[in-house]
């Protein structure tokens, strides 16, 4: 061993690599060890620097063997000195340049010896500084080596994004010479050591990126702001550069939609999937998004090996999940839902093709609680053209809508899912559907007018030829259909009436039109176009338990409590639909009115002197009918002036009776009563009491006049006239009033019913004061300025007497003492 040129060199008697290992000295200059085993001769040490060794056992190869071993774990220490000092490019003094041994040199000793000795040395020596600036032993590290067309440096970049990097990848200076180093340790390591640990090559950096599973783990491993998906591309850009393709098949390492890593076998392209579309498969049970690579891969590599996944694809695997699952019962999961979302979709983008033999949902049953399975079909059979949802219906029909089965009528989710109304059009036009309870389709005709056709059922002839007429969906047949259903309940039956006069009327002007068909037994016979009036013919009126055919007995107990339906007969098409139905409007509405022949009959009597009344004018009758309907309070004056009447001729009839019951109790008392003047009748304001007229007592003595009022009420009233005579008079004027509950009134009843108010005069005296005192103010009030003027009508005044006043008058016995008493008296005038 010897110093040379400042080098310290050591020469071993075997040809093996030069080992340069080149570091600064104090910083300032660099500071070489060669290693030479050289195997040019046998000469002594002592003629060249070096150790040689040798095959034998001799001790002299003993002893340079031991010399080897302690040189090897020198060049260790030394290095790891260096390294503690920082000194520059220590890394790359571990590194073993190749050699060939001869055959006759001892290459097991001395490769093992390289192996165990020196290389071991520098794996576990703590001689490699890491990006974080710590010192670790390199087989603790990951030391990135160049891999076909990936290098080392590649390598390092991508990998010292993660955040565990940073204290295991050499620092920047030194990764390529670590990676040279660790190169050139191999040939030595394997077999023994196949892969070391230290080794990190893109296979291993492969395996680390299928351990963080997805996307989100990516971003987790990452240093703070490095973007998860460009990091992944790099990663995939440097294993196809590596050679390593195979990777993406046999790891997961390719994230999909859901940002989870899978194997590149169970990928496909996206193809313009449109994302709803996803979303309803997914809700159906089918993961379409694991098995579709996410948008962020942009290898052409791992593009190019992919089959896409198209639209049409998706929608095939989506109808298949929903026509394979309506059979489970009860329904899994989201399937409603999710198949209510594809019906959607489908519907708006124009796919009605994809709906025939489509499993649908009707609406919720009222009664059960449920819905019930159905299917759409192009150009269906009329008893399978469901109806859609109610929201879809023209507004004059959905008032209506409970008329109709709910098993017939889709489900309202179907209108959420697609309300664009233009593509449920063609839906029915494609035979689908109906959009609303009423529709026009040409058919054979078979049902015609009932006086064209008077042949035996099995002839029943049919039209030659299809034509247009009109009908209801779901009118009449089966149990659930809307006559059948009328038949159970008054107020569905009336609902029926309603929606022909609301919806089907105005929606069907031509209904009535009668047209002829040329039919199969050479004859031509009449229809009605609407085909719906045919169905009405039949028993479907409620009656009692059971059913009717429309007919006017039938329709008047329809309709009996259903005064405003029954006014619309007077509208020409509801009394012509009527008229067809086989229930007369005229004997209709006579029967509503009348319970019997007898009063029907009463009722014609009243209507022929109402039209005896105006002159036999048509005209007059109706536009008294007309006047009524439109101001009821004319009736109500009617009945008014007919009361008025009545109680007239009540009171004349009382007030007699009075009278002369009045006269018949003073028979045999010496009095004599009778009337004065010529008489009157009255009418009394709401029938409150009835007048009987002023009565004249008569003695030999004088005279006393009586007020007599019959009331059927708890007062009694006095005129004007009346009140200003008992005022004038007081002393000879005198008030009776009779409480007359009904005309059954006897002498005996008169005098234990009669009261009498002997000093009404009195007691009225200061009410007539004030009245005369308005009447006064009155009449001196100015009428009329400037164009402005007051016009006062005549105004009846009564004065009233409460029942308290009369009731504590006296008796007939009593007043008899008092009439002879005041008649007794001086002589006295008739007031005046």
């Amino acid at each position: 061993m010897s110093s040379t040129g400042g080098a310290l060199a050591v020469q071993l008697p075997v040809s093996v690599p030069r080992l340069f290992v080149a570091f600064p000295l104090n910083n300032t200059e660099n500071f070489g060890l060669p290693l030479v085993l050289n195997s040019e001769s046998f000469a002594p040490p002592e003629d060249r620097d070096g150790i040689y060794l040798g095959t034998s056992d001799n001790e002299i190869n003993s002893k340079n063997k031991e010399l080897f071993i302690v040189g090897c774990q020198t060049i260790v220490r030394l290095i790891s000195l260096a390294t503690q000092q920082s000194w520059a490019k220590t890394a790359n003094a571990t590194a073993i340049q190749p050699f060939a041994t001869p055959s006759w040199a001892n290459d097991g000793w001395l490769r093992s010896q390289i192996r165990d000795v020196l290389i071991q040395g520098f794996r576990s020596e703590k001689l490699l500084r890491t990006v974080s600036g710590n010192i670790v032993a390199p087989q603790s590290a990951w030391i990135p080596i160049t891999q076909n067309l990936a290098s080392s440096k590649e390598l390092w970049q991508v990998t010292g994004q993660l955040k565990i990097a940073g204290d295991l990848l050499p620092c920047a200076q030194d990764q390529e010479a670590w990676g040279q180093s660790l190169q050139s340790w191999l040939p030595f390591l394997q077999p023994i050591t196949p892969n070391p640990k230290e080794i990190w090559s893109v296979d291993k950096l492969a395996s680390h990126l299928e351990g963080l599973k997805s996307v989100s783990g990516v971003t987790a491993a990452l240093e703070a702001g490095q973007d998860a998906m460009a990091w992944i591309n790099a990663v995939h850009a440097l294993i196809v550069k590596a050679g390593c393709f195979d990777l993406f098949r046999q790891r997961a390492l390719i994230p999909n939609e859901n940002g989870n890593f899978v194997s590149l076998g169970s990928l496909h392209l996206h193809d313009k999937i449109d994302e709803s579309l996803k979303d309803i498969a997914e809700q159906l049970g089918y993961p379409i998004r694991a098995t579709l690579i996410h948008s962020g891969i942009t290898s052409n590599e791992v593009h190019r090996v992919l089959n896409p996944y198209t639209e049409p694809s998706l929608v095939s695997k989506a109808l298949e999940l929903v026509r394979t699952r309506f059979l489970e019962h009860p329904l899994p999961g989201d399937m409603p839902k999710a198949s209510v979302r594809l019906f959607g979709w489908l519907l708006g983008r124009g796919q009605t093709i994809h709906l025939d033999n489509y499993p649908v949902l009707s609406q919720v049953d009222s009664v059960e609680n449920s819905v019930s399975r159905l299917k759409l079909h192009a150009n269906s059979d009329e008893k399978q053209r469901w109806l859609a949802p109610i929201a879809l219906w023209p507004e004059s029909a959905k008032e209506f809508s409970d008329l109709f089965s709910d098993k017939v009528i889709l489900h309202p989710d179907y209108a959420d899912a697609c309300a664009n109304l233009d593509s449920w059009k063609k839906l029915e036009a494609n035979g689908y559907l109906r959009l609303a309870p009423f529709f026009e389709a040409e058919s054979k005709v078979s049902d015609f007018l009932p006086d064209e056709l008077l042949l035996p059922e099995k002839s029943k002839p049919n039209s030659e030829t299809p034509h247009v007429r009109s009908q209801i969906p779901f009118f009449s047949g089966d149990d659930h259909l809307v006559l059948n259903r009328a038949r159970g309940s008054n107020k569905r039956a009336i609902k029926v009436l309603k929606f022909l006069f609301d919806y089907i009327l105005p929606t069907d002007p031509r209904a009535f039109e009668e047209v002829t068909a040329r039919c199969d037994n050479a004859k031509e016979l009449k229809f009605y176009r609407a085909g719906w009036l045919t169905f009405l013919r039949n028993r479907w009126v409620p009656i009692g338990e059971g059913q009717a055919e429309p007919s006017a007995q039938s329709m008047a107990s329809l309709l009996a409590a259903e005064p405003e339906l029954l006014k619309r007969l007077s509208n020409e098409r509801i009394a012509k639909l009527f008229t067809i139905m086989g229930a007369s409007p005229a004997d209709l509405l006579l029967r509503t009115v009348g319970q019997d022949d007898q009063e029907r009959m009463s009722l014609i009597q009243s209507l022929a002197q109402i039209t005896s009344a105006v002159g036999n004018n048509p005209e007059r009758v109706k536009a008294l009918a007309g006047a009524i309907e439109q101001d009821p309070e004319v009736l109500v004056f009617v009945e008014q002036r007919q009361q008025r009447r009545e109680t007239v001729k009540r009171n004349q009839v009382l007030g007699a009776l009075v009278e002369d019951l009045f006269k018949q109790a003073f028979e045999g008392t010496g009095l004599v009563a009778s009337r004065t003047g010529p008489g009157h009748d009255y009418l009394v304001a709401e029938g409150e009491e009835e007048d009987a007229g002023r009565i004249e007592i008569d003695s030999p003595r004088g005279k006393v006049f009586v007020e007599i009022k019959a009331t059927t009420t708890n007062v009694a009233r006095m005129s004007v006239k009346q009140v200003q005579e008992a005022v004038s008079n007081k002393e000879r004027y005198f008030l009776c009033v009779v409480a007359v509950p009904g005309s059954n009134l006897d002498v005996n009843d008169f005098k234990v019913k009669a009261r009498f108010v002997v000093n009404i005069g009195e007691l009225f005296q200061n009410l007539w004061r004030e009245f005369v005192s308005m009447q006064n103010a009155v009449s001196k009030t100015p009428k009329s300025e400037s164009g402005l003027a007051i016009e006062l009508t005549d105004q009846q005044a009564k004065f009233r007497v409460d029942e308290a006043v009369w009731q504590s008058g006296m008796n007939f016995t009593d007043v008899l003492t008092e009439f002879k008493s005041r008649l007794s008296a001086t002589e006295c005038d008739a007031p005046r």
